[in-house]
């Protein structure tokens, strides 16, 4: 993790719903499955080609924002309204992204199907958290990639 921050340990032994989240050195590690394969830090990236094509008039909305964007050296003491434009449509990109990447089904192994088995509530929370899990490890693969 960047910074010098370890997560886990500072979570281990800590219990949620009575499963152990970290377990410690000295506990039995059980029910670890190791990833498959080469650390996914030195795979090669995955293909940046989009699947359905951006039509021309979109991408002249995307760049509108951008053209007119002007960044100073120093610090306004407020942003001017291009630069909220863009600072708008950078967080929408990355949520489309974060969207993406969270309804990708069987990405890193995490597949949906293993949430059907519960009903209700507890299964929209399971969709959920799985989804959460796969932007977090996306998130963490590319900060591995980009340290590398």
């Amino acid at each position: 993790m960047p910074f010098g921050f370890d997560k886990r340990s500072s979570l281990k032994g800590e219990k949620v719903n009575g499963t152990t989240l970290y377990p410690s050195s000295t506990e039995k590690q059980e029910n670890i499955v190791p990833p498959p394969g080469p650390s996914p830090s030195k795979d090669a990236p995955p293909s940046y080609a989009p699947t359905d094509p951006i039509a021309p008039e979109q991408v002249a909305e995307l760049n509108s924002a951008f053209e007119t964007l002007n960044l100073s050296a120093q610090n306004p003491d407020f942003p001017k309204a291009n630069q909220c434009l863009a600072h708008l449509k950078l967080l929408s990109a990355f949520h489309a992204l974060k969207e993406d990447v969270g309804y990708t089904d069987n990405l890193y192994g995490l597949s949906d199907a293993k949430c059907e088995i519960l009903e209700g509530q507890k299964r929209d929370e399971a969709l959920a958290k799985t989804r959460e899990k796969r932007w977090s490890l996306y998130v963490t693969r590319a900060v591995e990639r980009f340290e590398d």
